[in-house]
């Protein structure tokens, strides 16, 4: 991180140490942050982003305040060849309508030899983050994990998606078994409600296809937004160490 950036965090946190508690609470420091190091999961084998692309319902995930849809969630993913575009559509905490676009690569990063279960999420106004796939059938659900780490602070969710608006219990089961295994506790997630407004999946995938194309699907510029993910969790990280002290 360059000098000058440092020097701007630290200037921010010296600004904040005499601020209250619900002062922190309205700068927007995310809850989500926590003591520990990210998961070593394993991935799905042969991956294939060809089967994997198409419609998929928020079944369950944990809490992030990131995301602004917060029920209602179904997200279409295209397959390009080279990167996964993805449209979200799904309803706020008010029920307001809301649709968010994003664009997947893999990632490069991680290892020499990259798996394509292990794409980067790259999306204007939030951090970029990790997708790893644990599981899935590509016909019915998918198990997902992402988390992002520094300094001994990370930030850690994952999600059980279906291609239906419900999975029975038994199929959720796995997922939760293969994060369980992986040290990850699925007790962290929410179920996601579905209703009305999941339905009309028909007209969902075409407004979603259309809005990903109004957008150009275009890739926000991933070094740009890589620096500015490590910033803000960096900033939010000394924000979170000098809570306990000013509360």
């Amino acid at each position: 991180m360059p000098l000058s950036v440092l020097r701007e965090c630290l200037a921010c946190v010296v600004m904040v140490v005499s601020v209250s508690e619900p002062a922190l609470a309205w700068l927007g420091i995310p809850e989500f942050l926590e003591f520990g190091d990210c998961a070593n999961v394993t991935l799905k084998t042969d991956f294939d982003p060809v089967k994997y692309a198409g419609l998929w319902f928020d079944i369950e995930s944990v809490p992030n305040e990131y995301q602004h849809t917060k029920q209602c969630i179904i997200q279409y993913y295209t397959w390009t060849g080279t990167h996964m575009d993805v449209a979200t559509r799904g309803l706020s905490e008010k029920g307001k309508k809301v649709q968010q676009g994003a664009v997947m690569h893999k990632e490069i990063e991680a290892t020499d030899n990259p798996d394509p279960a292990y794409m980067t999420v790259v999306a204007s106004g939030v951090p970029e983050a990790p997708y790893q796939i644990v599981a899935t059938d590509y016909r019915s659900y998918s198990c997902v994990y992402s988390c992002i780490e520094y300094f001994g602070f990370r930030a850690e969710f994952s999600w059980v998606f279906g291609r239906t608006p419900t999975l029975p219990p038994t199929t959720i089961a796995i997922c939760h078994h293969a994060l369980t295994t992986m040290g990850v506790d699925p007790e962290k997630m929410n179920t996601i409600l579905q209703g009305e407004a999941s339905q009309d999946v028909e007209g969902g995938v075409q407004q979603l296809a259309s809005h990903r194309k109004d957008d150009g699907a275009k890739s926000p510029n991933s070094s740009n937004s890589r620096h500015s993910s490590s910033v803000s969790f960096l900033l939010a990280t000394f924000l979170l160490t000098i809570r306990p002290l000013y509360g």
